[in-house]
């Protein structure tokens, strides 16, 4: 059975300082098959997400935001292809930030999702697990 993740990106456009993103479940761990539900908060305007890294869905990027409820959440599906890997992100205003920016850059905010393999699955995370601290 899937699970799913909310990722809330809070975006403050008078303070960029108080952007930033939070999870439903702490852990950001989703499997394969699993859907991850991005939203935006704190603003009508358009959000870009990008994972300039690799994503663990179809698209390497894409648009939130708008007027309507229905644009301002973004449903999906982690790609049956996705490696277990760490997914690093950044989300930024599209209105009031470069083409390309940094995740470090005024006005952008960052996140990541960890794809782990299926329960059961025998991998361990290095430096995680029974024991470990």
């Amino acid at each position: 059975m899937a699970n799913s993740l909310t990722v809330t990106i809070h975006i403050d456009e008078r303070d960029p300082s108080k952007n930033s993103v939070s999870y439903s479940d702490p852990s950001k761990q989703v499997m394969v098959g699993d859907e991850v539900d991005f939203r935006v908060e704190g603003t009508t305007g358009l959000v870009e997400v990008r994972f300039p890294n690799g994503s663990p869905f179809s698209d390497s990027s894409f648009t939130l935001g708008g007027p309507t409820l229905a644009a301002q959440s973004a449903p999906k599906t982690v790609s049956m292809s996705a490696s277990v890997a760490d997914y690093g992100f950044i989300a930024f205003p599209t209105s009031s930030t470069p083409r390309n920016p940094k995740p470090d850059q005024p006005g952008t905010t960052s996140g990541d999702i960890e794809v782990v393999p299926e329960r059961g699955g025998g991998w361990e995370k290095p430096g995680k697990g029974p024991g470990r601290r």
